[in-house]
Order: C-alpha cells, then sequence, then structure tokens
C-alpha cells in the first residue's frame, strides 16, 4: 500500500499525522524515484487536508462575542469593558 491510499484510510489523526511525517521523508530523500515523489506529495497533502478539517470548529460562539449582554463592535477590536470612566464636569 503507498501512502496515498494510507492517508484515504486512514481514520485517527495519529495516522494521519505519521503519514504526512513519513510523506514528508519521502519527498526530502535524494533517493526516492519520481513517483515516490508525487505519490508522497499527494499523500501529504491529503493528510493535511484531512487533518485541517478535524481541527475546524465545531460551532458555537467565537471567543469574542458574548451570547447575552453587550457586544462592542467598534474598529479596534473586542474591549472588554466600555464603561467611560472620565470625570464628570459641573457647569
Amino acid at each position: 500500500m503507498n501512502l496515498f491510499d494510507a492517508a484515504k484510510a486512514a481514520t485517527s489523526i495519529l495516522q494521519l499525522g505519521s503519514i504526512a511525517a513519513n510523506a514528508a521523508g519521502v519527498i526530502v530523500d535524494s533517493l526516492s524515484s519520481k513517483e515516490e515523489v508525487t505519490d508522497a506529495n499527494k499523500a501529504k497533502r491529503l493528510a493535511d487536508k484531512k487533518i485541517a478539517a478535524d481541527n475546524k470548529s465545531k460551532g458555537g460562539l467565537s471567543d469574542t462575542k458574548k451570547r447575552i449582554g453587550a457586544n462592542d463592535y467598534r474598529k479596534g477590536g473586542y474591549v472588554l469593558s466600555t464603561v467611560d470612566n472620565r470625570k464628570m464636569k459641573n457647569d
């Protein structure tokens, strides 16, 4: 079984990580044939794509947006407090 077939059949992140590492070793090795390098490139791309898809967010709210209360949409980014603490001037 070549690396690309192994990457297609892999189901766990650990398997994909080892396949990506083996593929990188084949790509760097100067004694590898052209077919082995092509197969390793395809396997590494597929393994990286599967790992990225598994690491993708599974939904839910982001870290910067609260479900309840005030949300701050100003240009400077999310700030923790929007309270105005300046002194009030009495006329």
